[in-house]
């Protein structure tokens, strides 16, 4: 049986080799290159019947950084749910949705990048604020390799490729989360 730092650091490795196959997305966030990450969330989204957009249409997709980590912890043996509970709200597509679950009360596994007991690991995640919209919580990525100043990190969704990136430890970075199944 897997624990679940081996669950991490497999899932570093995965999103680490991801990001070395080149995948980006077309013009509208969707096609054929990505859909691995986007498919699970387009069928929740249709079981549901949400009329956003045409779902059906693999052409079409979203803002997709969290669906590119919800994909990798999945391959990697973590058993995340697509969709979270009306009382959160979304699914794990959404980054806000994932710093939410990370911090209800059945995980409580998320931690502030001011924490000084918390030392980020290859396989956390890390939730950033202001790297895209000026908000808090725009964007997702799982941690490859971390030294004092700088993660590098593995990202979906940066300039809407799948993407490894060397991010500076500063402000942008809200917290992390470090998966356990429970």
């Amino acid at each position: 049986m897997k624990t679940d730092q081996m669950k991490r650091q497999r899932m570093a490795e995965i999103a680490h080799y991801e990001t070395l196959q080149g995948y980006e997305g077309n013009e509208f966030k969707g096609g054929n290159q990505i859909e691995k990450y986007l498919a699970d969330f387009r069928k929740a989204f249709i079981e549901l019947e949400n009329k956003e957009q045409d779902w059906h249409n693999v052409e079409i997709g979203f803002d997709w950084c969290g669906a590119f980590v919800c994909w990798c912890a999945r391959e990697a043996g973590f058993k995340l749910p697509i969709i979270k509970p009306i009382a959160i709200g979304g699914s794990l597509a959404s980054v806000p949705i994932w710093y939410h679950y990370a911090n209800s009360e059945e995980c409580n596994f998320f931690y502030s990048a001011k924490d000084e007991h918390f030392h980020p690991e290859a396989g956390d995640l890390v939730l950033y604020n202001h790297v895209f919209s000026g908000r808090d919580l725009d964007h997702i990525g799982v941690v490859i390799k971390v030294d004092d100043d700088y993660l590098i990190t593995a990202e979906g969704n940066e300039d809407n490729r799948a993407q490894l990136l060397r991010r500076k430890r500063d402000h942008h970075i809200n917290g992390y989360v470090r998966l356990q199944n429970l």
